[in-house]
């Protein structure tokens, strides 16, 4: 399953290919994200019916933006998150 309002918005991505540093990007995410309460909400009513990943291709995660959906969960529900 896709939910792309939780998906890095296309503007942000185009430029997060060319900058090392995602930081500037990520804040900008997270202020987006902030929007988005209805995607985060589907996205908890999963965890208690199916097993659920949120997929990452970055060498490190503190520098991807599934990272800041994790937190999120884990701030409003307590959801913890497994990194491997």
């Amino acid at each position: 399953l896709h939910l792309g309002a939780l998906g890095m918005p296309l503007d942000l991505l185009a430029q997060s290919r060319s900058l090392r540093d995602k930081t500037p990007l990520l804040v900008a995410y997270q202020e987006r994200i902030g929007t988005q309460q209805a995607a985060i909400d589907e996205l908890y009513g999963l965890l208690g019916r199916q097993r659920t990943c949120l997929l990452c291709f970055e060498a490190d995660l503190r520098q991807c933006h599934r990272l800041i959906v994790a937190e999120r969960l884990h701030a409003q529900w307590n959801v913890e998150a497994h990194h491997l």
